[in-house]
């Protein structure tokens, strides 16, 4: 990655912002790493947008156990009717915003298990 300009980097700095490569990321990512803390249900996972084409834009939050369950839904309902593989090609013209477009994008890369702990 080429080096940021200097002008960018005082304008950052004018507004509180430090400007960061992605290789100085990574550099502190591995000087300071922890353990991963898996989410739980009830933790946020995706906010959706919409555009507003019926009204104002709207942001829905949803949480690791709405996407689990609508994961789980679709593969319940689909189980017998869609089987992807690697070899599949998936011609999509849904935003990534649509939660049905997350879903296939998951499933179109491998068919995933899902398991559930009480």
């Amino acid at each position: 990655m080429d080096p940021f300009d200097p002008a960018l980097l005082e304008e950052g700095a004018g507004c509180g912002v430090i400007v960061q490569s992605m290789q100085d990321v990574e550099d502190l990512g591995r000087e300071n790493h922890r353990k991963p803390l898996p989410p739980t249900p009830e933790d946020l996972s995706i906010v959706c947008f919409t555009s507003g084409t019926t009204g104002n834009p709207k942001g829905v939050m949803l949480t690791h156990g709405n996407v689990v369950a609508d994961f789980s839904g679709f593969l319940k309902v689909t189980d017998k009717v869609i089987f992807p593989n690697q070899d599949d090609v998936l011609i999509s013209f849904l935003p990534l915003a649509h939660m049905f477009e997350r879903l296939i994008q998951v499933i179109s890369q491998k068919k995933p298990t899902l398991s559930f702990h009480l």
